[in-house]
């Protein structure tokens, strides 16, 4: 049985994001609804204090969001980035993609 679709919702500014960014969450659906949504210029933050699990997946829509942000002259702040999607994220050495500081060595 597939998973959830995640939560998308924009509140004051901020993308918050609930439930599984991952491979059984994350398809085409999801992805061009959260692309539209961070196209939008009032999106300044990203908040994934809701997420319940990530993959690499999630972190691909992370640098996704970013890549959109970006192209529209701004940048995305990541608030509560879940520990696995840190790592992930720092195993894949694209900190700076989503917007996260690199770890000490």
């Amino acid at each position: 049985m597939a998973s959830a679709d995640p939560g998308l919702v924009v509140r004051d500014g901020t993308l918050v994001v609930t439930g599984a960014l991952t491979f059984s969450t994350v398809d085409a659906a999801v992805y061009e609804r959260s692309r539209a949504l961070v196209g939008d210029a009032h999106v300044q933050v990203v908040d994934l204090s809701g997420v319940s699990a990530a993959d690499s997946a999630g972190l691909a829509l992370l640098i996704e969001w970013q890549s959109v942000a970006r192209a529209s002259g701004r940048s995305l702040a990541l608030r509560s980035v879940p520990v696995g999607l840190r790592a992930i994220a720092d195993i894949s050495d694209v900190e700076q993609l989503i917007g996260m500081e690199a770890s000490a060595p």
